[in-house]
């Protein structure tokens, strides 16, 4: 059995975004990784936040994984997550001060200097946009992954948008855009009049993933060992992990 017309349109949309991201966003992540390789080598960790709703997919990509880097500390907020009733997670998305009420509340946990990944395919959201600059009063480093379409082509009223009309295209010191098309989905069936399947995961996930390769291979280039999580479902795996967590369970709250 083929997929359909529509299915083999996704896979090669997904394919092409894939393929775009290695050409068009090579050095972002290269410069991405920099700052998260000098950080590690410093004994850092690594923030991560994401804007709601599904931009916390890829920050549990980044966390707690076989082939994933252990010093990293997710600045989980289950109000806006889809654990929180999906729309009220929404609502607390647009609610002006939630962004640094989020930042005041982990701040403990930072370092000036230190870096914070924020994953928003829609860079203009008021909750990252707020965390956002409250890192930079900190000192901390902001790399940040999202749509540059979706900040030209919103309107400038959207209601999520910060009344500041900045973004994390802007704000953050590196910026790598995932390409999320404006709308979100990419398929048109016939029949329906909202369009399906979206590639936003698609592309923050396989960032991620990239990000860890190229963190991995300066760190070794530094002589630092990386602190990388094994399979626990493996032979010796548990053991292995044991060390790492003894490090940062002290230091990583969601451990």
């Amino acid at each position: 059995m083929k997929f359909s017309a529509e299915g083999q349109k996704f896979l090669q949309i997904s394919k092409d975004l894939l393929d775009r991201l290695e050409r068009e966003q090579a050095q972002n992540i290269d410069k991405a990784a920099d700052l998260i390789a000098n950080a590690i080598a410093q004994d850092r960790l690594i923030h991560l936040l994401g804007a709601g709703g599904h931009t916390w997919m890829p920050v549990m990509e980044f966390f707690y994984r076989a082939g994933g880097l252990a010093c990293v500390n997710p600045l989980f907020d289950l109000g806006i997550t889809v654990y929180n009733k999906a729309w009220h997670g929404m609502l607390l998305e647009r609610l002006p001060g939630y962004g640094k009420s989020i930042i005041d509340y982990y701040s403990h946990f930072f370092k000036s200097g230190d870096v914070i990944v924020i994953t928003t395919n829609i860079p203009f959201m008021m909750v990252t946009v707020e965390a956002a600059l409250e890192c930079k009063k900190r000192g901390l480093k902001v790399i940040s992954i999202g749509s540059k379409e979706w900040q030209e082509k919103a309107p400038r009223d959207l209601p999520p948008r910060h009344p500041s009309g900045q973004s994390l295209v802007e704000i953050a010191d590196i910026f790598i855009d995932d390409y999320n098309p404006y709308g979100d989905a990419n398929i048109k069936i016939e029949g329906c009049v909202q369009p399906v399947g979206s590639t936003s995961n698609i592309a923050d996930c396989y960032i991620v993933q990239r990000l860890v390769m190229e963190v991995v291979k300066k760190l070794i280039a530094k002589g630092v060992d990386p602190p990388i999580y094994r399979s626990g479902n493996i032979p010796g795996g548990d053991e292995y992990n044991k060390r790492l967590l003894g490090k940062y369970i002290p230091r990583v709250k969601w451990l």
